[in-house]
């Protein structure tokens, strides 16, 4: 479907404030205002509803975009010791970055994606870490990125 397409299934929206009613406008407020005037403002009030319509297209666009993606996870973490924390780290904000999440919502991810030694690990944290991903971010390095890295080679190969 075709941008023009898709125009023509949207309808202009109704006036949203008062400045967009003639009678609210300080040109129309005169008594006689010109044709020019008149012309120049009906103009505004046209391109006011074609951006407000173009504003709800793209509104729609995303919510679309977001369930499609929504699909789009971080795999979980088990604090095992075939695991690589900061892999799994990189890989976390790699898919925060793709969903724009802000620190708040990356804490919120994270503590549903802990299993295992992780999930153990993360409800013994004080509520303050629980909810702070920066902190969550330098304990998970500390407690996690020690582990025996030959046994994880080996394991590995």
């Amino acid at each position: 479907m075709s941008f023009t397409d898709q125009t023509h299934h949207i309808q202009s929206p109704p006036y949203e404030d008062a400045s967009m009613h003639p009678e609210f406008h300080p040109l129309m407020a005169q008594n006689n205002p010109t044709p020019l005037e008149q012309m120049l403002h009906a103009m505004f009030l046209q391109m006011n509803n074609t951006n407000q319509a173009l504003m709800t297209m793209l509104t729609q666009r995303q919510e679309q975009t977001f369930q499609r993606d929504s699909k789009i996870r971080p795999k979980p973490f088990s604090g095992l010791p075939t695991e690589d924390v900061l892999t799994w780290l990189d890989h976390f904000d790699n898919v925060a970055s793709y969903h724009q999440w802000d620190d708040p919502r990356k804490a919120m991810e994270a503590r549903t994606l802990f299993e295992n030694i992780a999930a153990t690990w993360f409800i013994q944290q004080e509520e303050a870490t629980k909810n702070n991903w920066n902190l969550i971010r330098d304990k998970l390095v500390e407690n996690f990125a020690n582990q025996d890295v030959a046994q994880t080679t080996l394991h590995q190969l």
